[in-house]
């Protein structure tokens, strides 16, 4: 495992599928060495909406920005899970053909949620650690389009986009389901179409604020066929990014162990979480899961002091 992890390191795509495809086939070891892994060099953008909005033509597009800024950019794309084989039935690489022949450096890894709630999958969080360690600086993550349990991506993106198709009523399934809060910019996709300006309209009038700010939530009108309204938007997520990287390292490092937190207990039979609080104290069992996170524990005295 040691020799996979550095040869992730050094940038081998090989190596960097190999890794990939242990993650989804439940690696524990490799799972929790991945955990470990800093990804504070990359800058984690989610994707969010319901089917039919326009996530892959949008990526598409951003992909085309975040090359001209010279971005090394990778793409977990997740697709629904085959009930026969357990795999991602590849739409996304399919619709995103063109552009991945075209720019040879963006690395695009399709990956099935396994029927896990909330859009994403369990190996996601290790996943991303593995790509920004293999030195990709921009990692889009998007969501299967289910609906209303599209939370996930919140705890594990830097930056979440929430795209909005017109005339649709996704807007209305979306703040129903607290998708609306969840995202740092919400684009309104299809611009060029009839009705958008009256969800732009309907949007803008029940949009909040951002978490734990008093920013507004931008809503950008865009048509990724027509490439309008795509700098605005990009100039958004941009300026969400650098807002983000100004968090204390405290709150960096809770949003980290939270994500690590679910990710193991998500991976935890029944039977294994029975017997893990049956053998552990609660305070020590919290010091365990941040282990994953921190190569280094306090002294016993001072976890003691807070149990």
């Amino acid at each position: 495992m040691d020799t996979l992890l550095t040869d992730v390191r050094e940038g081998s795509r090989r190596a960097v599928s190999r890794a990939l495809s242990r993650l989804e086939n439940g690696d524990a070891e490799l799972t929790a060495a991945a955990l470990r892994l800093s990804r504070s060099s990359a800058w984690v953008l989610g994707i969010t909406g319901a089917p039919g909005v326009g996530k892959s033509s949008t990526i598409r597009r951003l992909i085309e920005l975040g090359r001209r800024a010279q971005r090394r950019i990778a793409i977990l794309a997740f697709d629904p899970t085959s009930i026969n084989s357990g795999g991602a039935l590849l739409g996304d690489r399919l619709r995103m053909a063109e552009v991945l022949d075209a720019e040879a450096s963006v690395y695009m890894r399709s990956m099935a949620t396994r029927l896990h709630l909330g859009g994403l999958s369990r190996s996601c969080p290790a996943a991303v650690n593995i790509l920004a360690s293999a030195g990709f600086d921009m990692i889009i993550v998007e969501t299967v389009g289910v609906g209303q349990s599209e939370v996930d991506v919140m705890r594990l993106a830097d930056t979440v986009l929430v795209i909005v198709g017109p005339n649709s009523g996704d807007w209305v399934q979306a703040a129903k389901g607290g998708v609306m809060e969840i995202g740092d910019v919400v684009g309104i996709s299809k611009s060029d179409l009839d009705g958008a300006a009256d969800t732009f309209r309907d949007v803008r009038a029940i949009i909040g604020h951002r978490p734990g700010s008093e920013a507004i939530i931008p809503v950008v009108p865009f048509s990724a066929h027509q490439k309008n309204g795509l700098d605005q938007l990009w100039q958004e997520l941009l300026a969400c990014a650098k807002a983000g990287s100004q968090v204390t390292d405290g709150s960096a490092m809770r949003t980290l162990v939270h994500s690590t937190i679910d990710a193991v207990l998500d991976g935890l039979t029944d039977s294994a979480m029975t017997e893990l609080m049956a053998s552990t104290s609660s305070s020590e069992l919290l010091w365990h899961l941040a282990d994953l996170v921190t190569a280094e524990r306090p002294p016993l005295d001072e976890r003691n002091e807070g149990a």
